[in-house]
């Protein structure tokens, strides 16, 4: 190592990067001065201490503050490396007898003591052990680094998923960790601090700073975020990744690089001897891929924007046509056949499957990622689809890329000439993007990477565009109202039950369902004239939207049944509204979940409709509804109040149907559906017990006609109901609609694709007025009920209420603990399922 690069590190104020650079053969300042922006990603460098480095590099070239790396007039690499005798060794004055101006020292904000420390990747791990063998410790560190490089490289593929397993668990946890100390008020104070900072050294720089210098510093975190960096590997030099351009083109960089190094890792969990490779000189099967990928378009088209029918066939031409084939497209047709084997299952094995995965990822390297940026928005679209159905974690940082590539497509500094085609195809990508980024986080709990900037740069169809772009549309609105529902209630606790927050919250679901185009509202479904024109597909992606809006429905009362069910089992009340109001509220969540299941019931799984039975939907609403199911039954229970308990063990038995239908195929189902069964079965033994009871006390009292009669009507039909009730019922607040029957759809379609179950009687209320908020009435039964006490109640129901409470809060393992302590890994050879989490 050139003694003279410790020494410039270390003025600097850089050393704690020497190792890494040392690691990567960076051994000499020489050296450090070819380095460029996707080495400095790849390395973990900070993006303020990517720019002091670079900055004494452009000194050392003698170039400008504003000029470019790579542009140097004139200058040679043995004139960048020659030092004059008159100059000390250590010194990176610049050669051309220029003076430098001496640089202005820029503060950097402290480091987050707090915050959890970030894990070391493979290849650091693997040096670090290496080291500790004396016969390598001993030697120069050029041949240390020379040495652990060449054991890497040799190690075999066994040796070397270990290691990569181990960091990527631990990357995991510390994600964990993040995302739980994101909640304490530490983490606000650090944010409010680096907020308070940059706006100082903003406004310095607004006094007449030189306008040359380099931005502000960025917090680091987000933008290393979840980095598995398991060996550099020096990246070709390109003009756009070692240009100090826009922050946009960064940031790309940037998302980039760390999505690659995350399907990097992923690719290597699943890589076995038994997994085909391909490329462009060893194809798979032509019929095979054509199969795959047409599936994926049928089976996500009408939701999903991937593509087109004719670009996916111009595409598979391309690839098994005569002539040079564009790597791009090949990649392209690969993930999206991966995708539709999903939907497809019996067009190939799962080792063909995996093996066309993992050879689009192979393919989709750095070069061809930055070669064509709206196609790489829609390759990362499909490797985020495909990361949903396997439940890959791989899909945060995929979708965060393609958000973040978006930025740049439309960035007005962006020259890239893009055709007015071009641009639109890119918004209908984006749309996509966000949808599934909002349901995402709201589903998995990570933060959106969805920014205001984005929903500028999507799509807005024309009033007479196809029906096909409404639905994707208003999926990509709906996923935002969802979105910030979760993020004003999941984790604030009491202060997020606030009768204005959720009127508020309300609003903006009524917006949305107002400004439905006619079309998409339920009563068209329900219209022989206007069903006629809806496909088969279209019909379902309706109802899928509709689900939308109710699951938002459920995440916004979601918070208040669970605190007034947690107040009311301590015997306190700590709400700044009535008893009697939280009853409503609660009231308003569980006819959203009914609603919900009889929504579910319509939709199933057959092989000519290309439904998932991996549908990330289906699974967790099936889940998450019929735990608000429960926990609305055992309340109800609490109170012994039997008028609807019927009618809700049947939506539960429903959602446990689902999940049954769906555990065949997906580990997660079966799961979940281990985990509420004894809930429900102790709850039917519950009801059978209460109505029994509320049977022999009526029988043994001269109770009033009316009363009698109404309770030994409730306690017959429970008695002659197994623990699967499916009696059809009308809804106990709202009426029932007339049944939802599907003409012959005018593409051929069946129209059997959906089944009606007995008990389905009806379907909806009206939606606006669900999502309403009206005054309840203060008097009644509920205020007597609030004044009972809870010394008579039965301890187990007691205990399966609070439990029900805690899934319906932290439904991914009780906490962010149980996460951390390995609750959330349990996974098969290829690492693609877990417990409760995904893995």
């Amino acid at each position: 190592m050139s003694h003279d690069l410790n020494d410039i590190l270390q003025r600097l104020r850089l050393t704690e990067y020497l190792p890494t650079l040392l690691d990567n053969g960076f051994d000499s300042w020489d050296v450090v001065c070819d380095i460029t922006e996707d080495d400095l990603a790849q390395l973990g460098f900070k993006l303020g201490h990517r720019r002091t480095l670079q900055r004494e590099i452009a000194n050392w070239r003698g170039l400008t503050l504003g000029q470019p790396l790579d542009t140097i007039d004139g200058m040679s690499q043995s004139s960048r490396s020659f030092n004059p005798p008159d100059l000390p060794a250590n010194s990176t004055t610049p050669p051309n007898g220029c003076e430098r101006k001496k640089r202005k020292y820029r503060r950097k904000p402290r480091p987050d003591i707090n915050a959890p420390k970030k894990p070391n990747t493979a290849y650091v791990n693997f040096a670090a052990e290496l080291r500790a063998d004396p016969s390598v410790n001993s030697l120069s560190f050029v041949a240390i680094a020379r040495e652990v490089g060449r054991q890497w490289q040799a190690l075999p593929m066994e040796s070397r998923h270990a290691w990569e397993s181990q960091a990527a668990k631990a990357m995991q946890e510390y994600e964990a960790q993040m995302d739980e100390y994101r909640t304490t008020e530490n983490y606000r104070r650090y944010q409010n601090y680096l907020k308070g900072f940059r706006k100082q050294h903003e406004e310095k720089e607004r006094k007449g700073s030189n306008t040359n210098i380099v931005p502000s510093i960025e917090n680091g975190y987000d933008a290393s975020r979840g980095s598995t960096d398991t060996g550099s590997v020096r990246s070709p030099d390109r003009k756009s990744a070692s240009n100090l351009g826009p922050q946009e083109l960064e940031d790309c960089h940037a998302a980039l690089s760390i999505a690659l190094q995350e399907l990097s890792v992923r690719r290597s969990l699943t890589m076995t001897e038994e997994i085909p490779i391909f490329d462009a000189q060893h194809l798979p099967p032509e019929m095979v891929v054509r199969q795959a990928a047409h599936s994926a378009v049928l089976g996500t088209g009408t939701m999903l924007h991937l593509t087109t029918e004719d670009q996916l066939e111009d595409a598979l031409n391309h690839v098994y046509g005569p002539g040079p084939i564009n790597p791009v497209v090949l990649v392209f047709v690969l993930a999206c056949a991966a995708v539709g084997a999903h939907y497809d299952v019996q067009c190939m094995s799962d080792e063909m499957r995996y093996g066309i995965y993992v050879s689009a990822t192979l393919l989709f390297n750095s070069d061809v990622a930055h070669s064509n940026y709206p196609e790489t928005m829609r390759i990362l679209l499909l490797l985020a689809v495909y990361s949903l159905l396997e439940k890959h974690m791989t899909i945060c940082h995929v979708l965060a890329a393609g958000l973040s590539v978006s930025r740049w497509v439309f960035c007005p500094s962006n020259d890239e000439q893009i055709s007015a085609d071009g641009l639109e195809e890119a918004r209908r990508i984006l749309c996509t993007l966000i949808f599934m980024d909002c349901w995402l986080s709201t589903t998995l709990g990570y933060r959106s990477d969805t920014r205001p900037i984005d929903i500028k740069n999507t799509w807005s169809p024309l009033p007479d565009c196809p029906i096909t772009d409404s639905i994707r549309f208003q999926a990509s609105r709906i996923g935002l109202v969802m979105r910030e529902i979760a993020e004003q209630t999941m984790h604030s606790g009491v202060s997020s039950v606030k009768v204005e927050r959720i009127e508020a919250l309300t609003e903006m679901l009524d917006v949305w369902y107002r400004e439905l185009p006619p079309i998409m509202h339920l009563a068209a479904l329900t219209s022989e004239e206007q069903s006629s024109i809806l496909t088969f597909y279209q019909r379902r992606a309706i109802m899928m939207v509709h689900m939308f809006y109710l699951g938002a429905v459920i995440t916004l009362y979601r918070q208040l049944m669970l605190t007034s069910s947690q107040n009311r089992i301590q015997s306190t009340w700590h709400l700044e509204m009535s008893y009697s109001q939280t009853q409503h509220y609660r009231q308003k969540c569980s006819v959203a979940a009914q609603q919900m299941v009889r929504m579910m019931a319509l939709i199933s799984f057959n092989n000519n409709g290309n439904m998932t039975k991996r549908c990330w939907l289906m699974i967790y609403w099936a889940f998450h509804t019929c735990v608000v199911v429960l926990l609305s039954i055992s309340q109800q229970l609490l109170d012994q109040d039997l008028s609807t308990v019927i009618e809700d063990l049947s939506h539960a038995k429903t959602c446990m149907d689902i999940l049954s239908i769906c555990a065949d195929a997906e580990p997660v189902s079966a799961n979940h559906l281990e985990l509420i069964k004894p809930f429900y079965d102790s709850l039917c033994q519950h009801q059978q017990a209460i109505a029994a009871k509320i049977h022999s006390s009526n029988n043994d009292s001269n109770n009033d006609n009316n009363t009698t009669t109404t309770t030994t009507t409730t306690t017959n039909n429970s008695a002659n109901t197994d623990n699967a009730p499916h009696d059809s019922s009308q809804s106990p607040v709202d009426g029932r609609l007339p049944n939802l029957s599907f003409p012959a759809a005018a593409d051929g379609k069946p129209s059997d694709g959906y089944h009606h179950a007995d008990h389905m009687t009806g379907l909806f209320p009206p939606l606006p007025q669900l999502a309403g908020y009206q005054n309840p009435n203060s008097d009644g039964v509920q205020n007597q009920q609030q004044q009972q006490q809870p010394l008579g109640w039965d301890t187990e129901l007691v205990t399966t209420v609070r439990k029900l409470s805690d899934l319906l809060n932290e439904p991914y393992g009780w906490g962010r603990q149980a996460k951390l302590d390995g609750a959330r890994r349990s996974g098969d050879a290829a690492g693609t399922f877990s417990v409760l989490w995904w893995d």
